[in-house]
């Protein structure tokens, strides 16, 4: 992920063992670009590309496990790749 004043200009996610093969994650990359994303935002992303997923279960885990996964570990790896604008609390308007 790269930023400009805070603003996402170019960003790349895929994610593995949450469906039969990799996912990517094209719907979030496309609502990330020009915008800068406070936790709020990432929350939500995060939130509705998890739901989408239909992951298989196996022995390992459950699909509602992996789709529970899948949300945390996106929610913190765009928060960590945006850095401080990422972590930014929502304010209340």
């Amino acid at each position: 992920m790269a930023l400009t004043d805070g603003r996402v200009t170019r960003a790349g996610i895929a994610l593995a063992g949450a469906a039969a093969g990799t996912v990517q994650a094209h719907g979030v990359v496309e609502d990330l670009l020009g915008q800068e994303p406070d936790a709020g935002t990432i929350a939500e992303l995060a939130g509705n590309f998890a739901a989408d997923l239909d992951p298989p279960p196996d022995t390992h885990a459950l699909a509602g496990y992996r789709r529970h996964l899948a949300r945390h570990l996106l929610q913190r790896a765009l928060t960590e790749a945006t850095g401080p604008v990422g972590s930014a609390q929502v304010s209340a308007a």
